[in-house]
């Protein structure tokens, strides 16, 4: 019998990688009631792979934005930051991709600033745009090898960005090499 080999997944935005760990935040070491909360404080180890830094988040059901699986507030009893460290690879272009929204009690403006080693970005959900989840990216350059990944809500009291799945993904060697190439060739003949 022939072995299938395993192929690698690929996204419209380029190659994903598991660079970073529980970006859809399904691995929790607790229960969260059918449609219900759990608020973590800063350092508690509960949500796999995140470090609370500051404040409190909220770990929720999806279902109240009429989704499966868990999502993230980021304001629990006050804002909150969630930290992840990520290695990568020196001067290699890369997206840092993310869902957010806004919980259906406070439709007011949510913002989120993500900062991923030196790159820092403030996003913004309006409630009354459609879809209500919006995707949102980052593109950049690696400068050094080991990065924090942050995610921080910029909105005061009980309700804040809600956001999920969030992943990493890096341009192909192709293009790189193709473009390195081209450039070469562009100017030297």
């Amino acid at each position: 019998k022939k072995k299938k080999k395993k192929k690698k997944k690929v996204t419209g935005l380029g190659n994903e990688q598991k660079i970073l760990q529980n970006g859809d935040f399904e691995t929790f070491n607790g229960v969260i009631p059918n449609g219900g909360v759990v608020t973590l404080n800063a350092q508690d180890s509960r949500l796999q792979n995140w470090t609370i830094s500051q404040g409190s988040i909220d770990i929720m059901d999806a279902s109240i934005l009429g989704l499966s699986g868990k999502i993230i507030d980021l304001n629990g009893v006050d804002a909150g930051i969630i930290t992840q460290t990520v290695t990568l690879i020196q001067s290699r272009q890369y997206t840092l991709s993310f869902s957010m929204s806004a919980d259906p009690a406070s439709m007011i403006t949510r913002s989120v600033r993500v900062k991923i080693g030196n790159v820092v970005r403030d996003f913004d959900f309006i409630p009354s745009a459609t879809p209500r989840v919006q995707k949102y990216q980052i593109s950049f350059t690696s400068s050094v090898s080991s990065n924090i990944v942050s995610f921080q809500s910029l909105n005061q009291g009980l309700y804040g960005p809600l956001i999920d799945n969030i992943a990493f993904h890096f341009s192909s060697d192709f293009f790189f090499f193709f473009f390195f190439f081209f450039f070469f060739f562009f100017f030297f003949f």
